[in-house]
């Protein structure tokens, strides 16, 4: 009897001012995706899509998940009062705006800061949003 697996293979989609994200590495993800005829989900950074609008629009465009990052990459926890629905509006916006995909409800947490906080993910739910970690 053979068996059959499912793997998820996901992304953060970061503003390349990190040195980890440098200028066409989300370029040649979806290239090597695609050239594979594999899916993936994309959590997005608002600033990012903002900063790289063509190809945010290639995620959906080419099959892929769209998920929420943030906007600023912030630690989660952090942001308090009108922040974290700041952040998370923002951030939706800039993501819908360039991929014309809503990401919700998939949310991923910048460096998995909050991802079993019971405020963040409270807040996180109330917008509307499920933490995938």
């Amino acid at each position: 009897m053979s068996e059959s697996f499912r793997v998820a293979l996901t992304f953060d989609a970061e503003h390349p001012d990190r040195p980890w994200c440098p200028p066409g590495n989300a370029e040649r993800m979806l290239d090597t995706l695609a050239s594979a005829r594999v899916a993936a989900t994309f959590f997005v950074q608002g600033r990012w899509a903002e900063a790289y609008p063509q190809t945010a629009r290639r995620i959906p465009d080419e099959g892929h998940l769209v998920g929420h990052h943030s906007h600023y990459h912030a630690r989660m926890p952090l942001l308090l009062g009108g922040g974290f629905s700041s952040d998370i509006v923002e951030g939706a916006a800039a993501i819908t705006a360039a991929t014309g995909v809503d990401p919700t409800p998939w949310f991923r947490c910048p460096f998995g800061a909050g991802h079993d906080d019971p405020r963040v993910l409270e807040l996180l739910a109330s917008e509307g949003y499920r933490n995938v970690h």
